[in-house]
């Protein structure tokens, strides 16, 4: 007999709702169900998206009283961030990780808690992922890649062995980042750049080669 888990999307933006065909696709592969019992949002007017209520704000988690599994769906590092910092003081809710289930994990990779890894991403060995991390389609994480919290890396993105993010790290989509790179807290990578040398916390980087501006 399959066991059932609940789970509450919090974002009804693209990317909450391509994690619901994300929870799909684990549902097919695994013995343990997700039962999605609905999103939360705090700006959505509609009370149904694609199919699931709309089950209200942040107010609706906040008072919730029995254990819960949530999803932040947000590429926002610092909005990610500050959700989680405010429904911390619910004790109630849990924060699962959500990896596809062609993505091969090898036994010496680490996670922390609430990160999410889409369809066609290629993990290597001995990395390290803290929490709330988005790796989104079809990246490629290099072996001993560390990542601290709150990080996007966006479609296409290529990360080589021994790089290094900090915290609420956006990298854009096709972007590519040489081995040994660090990368600091809140920096931000532009879309289809080349990432050659260390990136300094709260810079801007972008073009081949990358350069701060």
């Amino acid at each position: 007999m399959r066991k059932n888990k609940k789970i509450i999307i919090y974002g009804t933006g693209g990317l909450g709702r391509g994690i619901v065909d994300l929870i799909d696709s684990i549902n097919k592969y695994s013995e343990t169900q997700w039962e999605i019992s609905g999103f939360v949002d705090d700006n959505q007017t509609h009370s149904v998206v694609n199919g699931l209520k709309v089950l209200g704000g942040s107010e609706y988690l906040l008072n919730y009283q029995n254990d819960i599994n949530v999803v932040l769906a947000f590429g926002s590092p610092k909005i990610k961030e500050k959700i989680y910092n405010t429904l911390s003081s619910n004790e109630n809710i849990y924060f699962p990780n959500l990896i596809h289930p062609g993505v091969e994990v090898s036994n010496y990779n680490q996670f922390g808690k609430g990160n999410v890894i889409s369809k066609g991403v290629a993990l290597s060995t001995n990395i390290m992922i803290s929490d709330f991390n988005l790796i989104h389609y079809n990246c490629s994480i290099g072996h001993d890649v560390s990542m601290g919290d709150y990080n996007s890396v966006f479609p296409l993105t290529a990360l080589s062995g021994y790089d290094k993010l900090g915290d609420c790290v956006e990298i854009g989509t096709n972007s590519a980042v040489i081995p040994n790179i660090s990368i600091g807290d809140h920096a931000i990578v532009g879309a289809g750049s080349t990432i050659i040398k260390d990136a300094r916390a709260n810079s801007k980087v972008v073009g081949v080669p990358g350069k701060e501006i």
